[in-house]
Formats: structure tokens, C-alpha cells, sequence
């Protein structure tokens, strides 16, 4: 394997035999003067392949000791979870940690939410960012704030996007059903969604996780007593999540249940209950 380019002593970017480049982990890697072939592949602790050039700059402010850690926490994160993980997450989760520890040893707090939602929609994933931060913790010798827990956890989901359709990744998706979904409601309900609203962020961030849900064969099934509580309440919205019900039908070839259909109502009555407050002349803030 070449070695074509120091990031730090114990990083570098290289080439191996098919011409492909790769960043490279090792003691001592990115010492020798550039370029140069490593003929010893023992030296090499570990290569990330597909790597985004915009995540190598990274690197160079990272401890190549804090990579390594992360390497690792992401080889437990690949064996537990399912699904591929993005090759770029060991240096996206890098970057983030390194930016949370010295944040914390600053003495610096964001006051960091913790979603009691995502950890019932995604035990598994939650049990494992709680598994990160206590792990982090130990070996960094701090205690970071709750909240890091459900920061672990959104950037697991993401690193776990997977091809829909050919060209299409979840990410793609979820926008293009988002955008869907906004143009059924507006036209049910005949309003102008506010996009800049909490309502609408809770909204979105609930369709994100619906569509991953979705792709994973998993749904709410618990009861259907929230549907039937609001059913009667609020039948214009609960008209329009029929059709709702009726286009994700079509995308995903299985009916939402009683119980999904009931989160997705309330958000609808959300979206239209601030349009009525507009209406009235109480906006959100610009």
C-alpha cells in the first residue's frame, strides 16, 4: 500500500492496490516523508474505505487515540444494530464526542433535551447510545450531560440509511414523503402549513422516524384508543390522516395501525390547530 498524504502522525490518506484510496490508522503511519509504500501491512491498524473528502479535514483536529476509541465503539454499534452502518459515522461520531468532551471539561453546557420518544420508539438503538455515553464517560473521566444519549442516538439512525429504491436513499425519502404528505394536508384541511413552527418540527421529526420504522417492518401496535379518542373530536382531521393512511399505504404495501394512525393524527391536529391560531393573528416568530 502508498502512502500519499500525512494527516497526523498516526493518520493518512493512502492507496492500496486497485488504485482506491483509503484513509489509514497506524502508530507512526503519517511519520515518514511523503509519498512512500508501506511494504509491512502489520504497521496498519485499520482502513475506512468511501470516506467523504469533507470528513477527512476532521481528522486533523482529532486525537488519532479518540479515533481509535470511536473505531471501537462503532465495532460494537456494527455488531448489535441492523443494518449496514455509513462508513463516514466513525468520523462524524469522532468529531462530535471530541467537540463534547472538551465542551464538558470546559464546564460548558447546552442543556441538551433527552427524547423519552425516541427511546420507546428505538430501545435498541437508546440502550446503545446509553451503553456510548457511559463508555465515554469512563474513558474520558467526565460526565456528560443526559441528553448526549438521544444526540448518540439520531446520529446512529441516520448512519443506518439504507437504498429504497434505486437512487433513492431513506434520507430522500422521507423528504419526498414529507413533501407529499405537506401537499394532502394542505389540501384536505385547505390551510397553509406553517413550516417554522414547533408543531411542524415535531411533525417532520415523527414522519423521519415513521418512514425508518416502516423499512424496518416495525409499527405501533400497542392499542388503538388514541384514534378512537380523537376520531370523534376532530373529523376533518381525521378524514385527512385517512388519506394519509392512504398514500403510505400505497408507498410502503401495508396499511398504518390503529395505533400509528393515531400519533399521526394528533400531529395533524397540531399543524391545523396553529393554523387556526394564525388565522387569528398569533404566528410564529420569524
Amino acid at each position: 500500500m502508498q502512502i500519499i498524504k500525512k494527516i497526523n502522525n498516526n493518520v493518512a490518506i493512502g492507496k492500496d492496490g486497485n488504485d482506491r484510496e483509503v484513509i489509514v490508522m497506524g502508530k507512526g503511519i503519517g511519520f515518514p516523508s511523503m509519498p512512500y509504500e508501506v511494504t509491512d501491512l502489520s504497521l496498519i491498524d485499520r482502513t475506512y474505505y468511501n470516506i467523504d473528502p469533507s470528513h477527512q479535514k476532521l481528522l486533523e483536529t482529532v486525537p488519532s487515540e479518540l479515533l481509535s476509541f470511536v473505531s471501537h465503539l462503532v465495532d460494537v454499534a456494527t455488531d448489535k444494530l441492523d443494518g449496514e452502518l455509513n462508513p463516514n459515522l466513525v468520523f462524524i461520531l469522532a468529531d462530535h464526542i471530541n467537540f463534547a468532551i472538551n465542551r464538558t471539561r470546559q464546564g460548558m453546557t447546552l442543556g441538551l433535551p433527552y427524547s423519552e420518544e425516541l427511546a420507546f420508539h428505538y430501545p435498541d438503538i437508546n440502550k446503545l447510545a446509553i451503553w456510548m455515553v457511559k463508555r465515554i464517560n469512563e474513558w474520558a473521566d467526565i460526565h456528560l450531560e443526559k441528553g448526549e444519549v438521544t444526540s448518540l442516538v439520531i446520529h446512529l439512525m441516520g448512519a443506518l440509511q439504507k437504498p429504497t429504491v434505486v437512487g433513492e436513499t431513506t434520507e430522500k425519502r422521507t423528504e419526498r414523503i414529507i413533501r407529499k404528505l405537506d401537499n394532502i394536508i394542505s389540501t384536505e384541511l385547505d390551510i397553509e402549513i406553517d413550516k417554522k413552527t414547533f408543531y411542524y418540527f415535531r411533525y417532520k421529526n415523527h414522519i423521519k422516524y415513521f418512514v425508518r420504522r416502516r423499512e424496518r417492518n416495525e409499527q405501533y401496535s400497542q392499542n388503538s384508543d388514541l384514534i378512537k379518542s380523537l376520531k370523534d373530536i376532530h373529523p376533518k382531521q381525521y378524514e385527512c390522516v385517512m388519506k394519509v393512511n392512504e398514500y403510505l399505504t400505497n408507498e410502503f404495501e401495508v396499511p398504518c395501525s390503529e395505533e400509528e394512525l393515531g400519533y399521526l393524527l394528533l400531529h395533524i391536529v397540531g399543524l391545523s390547530t396553529q393554523e387556526d391560531r394564525n388565522q387569528l393573528g398569533v404566528t410564529s416568530e420569524k
